[in-house]
C-alpha cells in the first residue's frame, strides 16, 4: 500500500527532523513507552532512559543527510 508507505516514511522522516532540531519535546512524541534502542555502545530499555541517551545525541550532532529512504505498512529505512 504506497500510502501506507509513505505515512512510515513520513513518520520516520519526522522523528529525524525532531533530533535534528534538537527538539526532545517532539522526539518523545514518536516513541512507545516500551521502546528499546540497541546500538554499539548499550541497549537502552524504557522512554525515559533512552530520551536521556538521545539527548546526548543531540548535543553531539550537526547535521543528518538523507540519501535513501524505504518503507513499507510498518517500517521505515532511511540512509
Amino acid at each position: 500500500n504506497k500510502i501506507m508507505s509513505e505515512k512510515t516514511i513520513s513518520l520516520a522522516l519526522a522523528y529525524y527532523t525532531a533530533i535534528i532540531n534538537k527538539n526532545l519535546i517532539e522526539v518523545e512524541k514518536y516513541l512507545h513507552p516500551d521502546i528499546q534502542l540497541i546500538s554499539p555502545l548499550a541497549t537502552i530499555t524504557g522512554k525515559e532512559a533512552v530520551l536521556k541517551s538521545i539527548n546526548g545525541f543531540m548535543q553531539i550532532i550537526k547535521g543528518l543527510t538523507v540519501r535513501a529512504q524505504f518503507g513499507n505498512e510498518n517500517q521505515a529505512i532511511l540512509i
